[in-house]
């Protein structure tokens, strides 16, 4: 629901105003000079170049020629551009920043600290320690407990009557569930298997390997796991025989401890009326369900909130504060329900709020990968989508729902611990995956498994090819929010639309706010171009007078060469979205770096109590992340919103915001040195 713009004289104010943010940003382009950059010649690049000199009758150098053989026949990613790691280590960045990015980006650094992994003998006698301290712990779990009646959605019929909905909607995290991401498998003689993630077990031992009691309660008898040191030793219990009844019987109090604890820090003592605070007190704490008066008077705010989702700017903790820690499942229905997606699709309203909500705890309490975190990626997506110019030209209705369930569970049930520390320190996941994006491919296959159970899977409706179609662009997508593909993504990207510029036959498509259309460039015949077609009657009226879209904005809209292509750009699209706090106003923007700092933080704590090496800008008696701000935003964030923005130029106000940002940290830098 954007908010109408009450006169003629306010859409002009908001035409003055972005013409005043491109002129802003061509003034901060102009003096832009980054401390480190990185090379985007990759051998495509080179291949590119090649080809194009052959064309026009001019002979590539032998050094070219050599070069692109020698990639090939190194079967190197030819996207990616050649030693990151040297390029960084011989920039002006810090000793720690340019390490931090190098292990971000994907590139090992022997010798260094912080970097590789365990070596294989290590690996082997952790694994036997784990196994012969779990093989012998059994738990013999319950049936699941049967769903209960499926609600009306005559309620759903009005977009307020389904605000207040989801607003009521209970807990839907049941216990096995709640426990852990991970599973290390422990068995007993009767072959039954309970779970355990590395986290949690590395948790216990931190806690001082003691736990006394288990308390469970609702709402007015606060559930808690209290640890002392009088309790039964956690070593001892986790090597407890299964011949032993009372041995077994503690050996599930453990697992019942760490899923109650798991649940007490995600809000169980929610009970107590929510209220806003630092960052981190809008993770995914678990409210209580409410009254529908209680509902009824959130609406109204919520409301308001959410008129703003349209806006290049949003603040995703104000939206968390209005809907009582509800920020994506409200935000996720109401642009479900806004893009008539539910209409189109056949979807069952009550199935997606309950999918929605089941997604939304599913966000642990980390400082930084929660709840809120996803609502603030799906705002920026929905964004860069609508006034970015990629609907209706890269995503078509099905798209756009793949785009924004994609967004919804891009970080479902991540475990506040990067993928090296998940490989380094052999846990199950990256066992599971071979190393290869452990927590990207969980949270894919969390959140599917989810999708299955009836009672969520408002998806039932859909032809199976829609849903095969569907299901392959939300793994894509999900995928590629790796940083190790981050330079693969971008340089495809760029070498794709280079090509398609190259290309006799390429073309956009442009309109004007009166409709019509007409093609730019050549014709539509050749493959590989960009394909002709029209997009009169693309926006409304109403979302061309709303603050939605602006009629400048619907100056331009450019379809996809091919598939390949529509993918690489949604993926950037949805890795630009995922850094959305980059372009946010600057108290918002902190608010996340702390965020991130503290939960960076809590991974280097957790390295020093299991012997890892400590990584970068990890240790909390130094500067974390806050640090590397300058160097991270010259080598990943400008290039990439600039890449974007060239192709995409309704883009640029993100570019805008991003480089305020910038200046700030460049200004504070200088401060320091």
């Amino acid at each position: 629901m954007p908010m109408l713009l009450s006169s003629k004289g306010e859409y002009s104010a908001l035409l003055r105003q972005r013409e005043v943010l491109q002129a802003e940003l061509q003034l901060a382009l102009n003096s832009y000079h980054p401390k480190a950059i990185i090379s985007t010649g990759t051998p495509a690049d080179k291949m590119l170049t090649m080809m194009t000199e052959l064309l026009d009758g001019v002979l590539p150098s032998i050094q070219d020629i050599l070069y692109v053989q020698s990639a090939i026949l190194e079967s190197v990613d030819i996207y990616k551009p050649p030693d990151v790691a040297k390029q960084l280590g011989a920039s002006n960045l810090e000793e720690d920043v340019s390490l931090a990015l190098i292990r971000q980006l994907g590139e090992a650094v022997p010798g260094k600290g912080g970097g590789g992994t365990i070596s294989l003998a290590d690996y082997c006698s952790i694994k036997a320690a784990e196994a012969s301290r779990c093989s012998e712990i059994s738990s013999r779990g319950s049936g699941s407990g049967s769903t209960g009646s499926e609600q009306e959605d005559e309620q759903y019929s009005t977009l307020i009557g389904a605000l207040v909905a989801v607003l009521m909607l209970p807990s839907q995290v049941i216990e096995e569930e709640a426990s852990a991401s991970a599973p290390l498998e422990m068995r007993d003689g009767s072959n039954e298997t309970i779970t355990m993630s590395t986290a949690a077990m590395l948790h216990l031992r931190a806690r001082g390997g003691a736990i006394a009691s288990v308390a469970t309660g609702t709402c007015g008898q606060r559930a808690s796991s209290k640890y002392s040191a009088g309790g039964p030793d956690v070593a001892n219990l986790l090597t407890a025989r299964s011949g032993s009844s009372s041995a077994l019987g503690q050996g599930v109090t453990v697992l019942q401890a760490l899923r109650q604890e798991s649940r007490s820090r995600r809000g169980m003592s929610a009970c107590s009326q929510y209220s806003s605070g630092s960052a981190s007190d809008h993770s995914s704490n678990h409210p209580q369900p409410m009254s529908l008066s209680m509902a009824e008077r959130m609406v109204d705010q919520v409301e308001l909130v959410l008129g703003t989702s349209y806006n290049w700017q949003f603040d995703a903790f104000h939206l968390a504060d209005v809907t009582g820690d509800r920020p994506l499942s409200t935000l996720g229905f109401f642009l479900f329900s806004e893009a008539d997606l539910i209409r189109q699709f056949c979807l069952r309203p009550s199935h997606l709020a309950r999918y929605l909500r089941r997604i939304e705890e599913g966000y642990r309490d980390n400082p930084y990968h929660n709840r809120t975190h996803a609502a603030d990626v799906l705002q920026t997506m929905h964004v860069l989508l609508h006034r970015g110019g990629l609907v209706p030209g890269y995503a078509d209705p099905l798209t756009l729902l793949a785009c924004y369930l994609a967004a919804c569970v891009h970080d479902f049930e991540h475990v506040g611990l990067n993928n090296d520390f998940l490989i380094t320190s052999g846990d199950s996941l990256a066992l599971r995956y071979n190393d290869r994006a452990p927590m990207e491919n969980h949270h894919l296959a969390a959140a599917f498994s989810v999708l299955s159970q009836p009672e969520y899977n408002f998806l039932a409706n859909m032809p199976k090819p829609e849903f095969t179609k569907l299901r392959k662009l939300v793994i894509d997508l999900v995928l590629g929010t790796d940083m190790k593909s981050h330079f693969a993504i971008i340089s495809q990207f760029s070498t794709v639309h280079r090509l398609g510029s190259h290309s006799s036959g390429a073309s956009s498509v442009r309109t004007n706010p009166a409709g019509g259309s007409r093609g730019i460039g050549g014709g539509a015949g050749k493959a590989g171009a960009h394909k002709q077609g029209s997009c009169a009657g693309s926006y409304s009226n109403s979302e061309v007078v709303s603050g939605s879209v602006h009629a400048s904005e619907m100056a331009c809209m450019i379809l996809p060469l091919d598939e390949t292509e529509r993918m690489l750009t949604l993926q950037l699209a949805l890795k630009c979205s995922d850094l959305g706090h980059i372009a946010a106003s600057l108290p918002v923007h902190l608010k996340w770096v702390a965020a991130l700092e503290e939960e960076f933080f809590r991974q280097g704590d957790m390295e020093l109590r299991v012997g890892l090496p400590l990584s970068p800008l990890f240790d909390r008696t130094k500067q974390g992340v806050t640090k590397s701000q300058v160097g991270f935003f010259d080598i990943v964030v400008i290039p990439m919103y600039q890449t974007f923005s060239r192709v995409f130029p309704n883009s640029k106000s993100l570019l805008t915001y991003v480089l305020r940002n910038y200046k700030y940290w460049t200004q504070l830098h200088q401060s320091k040195t």
